[in-house]
């Protein structure tokens, strides 16, 4: 409740200043916040608000992204013409804006989304995300790409080239998913954003005293976000490295990151 108190006051003071960055950033925010309330209407009002707005080099990663999450926003209600006219959008930003990762996330997305066509269209597209990511070095993608790999041979019964990408998926998973590190460095991390937040937030409360309207925007949007890192950090996950699946095993137990329809609070910046 204080979350929704802190973003609906920054929203109503972000309206009487210039375009920014962090102007941008809160709009993005609340289209995140209203997603995790499955208050689709509102999510796109936010997301085509940060669209517009970031419509600046300056701001092209903003700009990519909400016309990528609209895309999959249209996917996720039904309108499948409107979904993959929104991605194609998308991807020809990330050619004028040369955003290879964002391009990779695209073609990851469309092949999620396209399961009506036949398997070896699917796997065209993986392998366009594919050359992207060796490219990048993303390697949580990488590894995603794998899983989609073997998913789609199981599913033309190859099954011997499906088990050569489920040992580069349990190779990279090992490599990525150290239970110790992955522990100690979020103790760590989520620790030292706290201080930090604390720290700006007590700056800011001095600011508004001075500049009334941009300082008092930048309090509330600060205590949002706060707000938000505070209950994220109270749900923090165990971090467990899984076992290798097959794409059957994969769809029973639901992990995060094969649904595109998650894909909004996992990609946007």
């Amino acid at each position: 409740a204080k979350t929704k108190e802190y973003y609906y006051k920054a929203d109503s003071l972000a309206r009487h200043l210039p375009v920014s960055e962090s102007v941008i950033s809160i709009y993005n925010n609340l289209a995140v916040y209203y997603f995790g309330k499955n208050d689709t209407l509102k999510t796109f009002q936010y997301l085509r608000r940060v669209f517009a707005l970031s419509d600046n080099p300056a701001y092209a990663l903003y700009h990519v992204t909400a016309m990528m999450n609209i895309g999959e926003l249209y996917y996720t209600v039904g309108n499948v013409t409107a979904g993959r006219n929104n991605l194609d959008e998308a991807l020809a930003l990330t050619h004028q804006y040369n955003l290879p990762d964002q391009e990779t996330t695209i073609w990851m997305n469309i092949a999620e989304f396209s399961k009506t066509k036949p398997v070896d269209s699917l796997i065209a597209y993986m392998n366009k995300a594919y050359a992207l990511v060796k490219i990048t070095g993303n390697k949580i993608k990488e590894r995603r790409i794998y899983d989609a790999f073997a998913t789609l041979y199981e599913k033309k019964q190859d099954y011997k080239q499906a088990n050569e990408y489920l040992k580069l998926e349990r190779v990279l998973t090992d490599s990525l998913y150290n239970v110790t590190k992955a522990k100690a460095l979020a103790n760590v991390a989520s620790i030292y954003d706290l201080k930090l937040s604390t720290q700006r937030v007590h700056t800011l409360e001095q600011l508004i005293k001075q500049k009334p309207v941009t300082a008092q925007y930048y309090h509330w949007h600060c205590l949002a976000h706060c707000s938000t890192f505070r209950y994220s950090v109270l749900l923090l996950p165990q971090v467990e490295a899984p076992e290798p699946q097959s794409g059957a095993q994969a769809k029973a137990t639901g992990r995060p990151e094969q649904y595109e329809g998650q894909a909004l609070l996992r990609h946007w910046p």
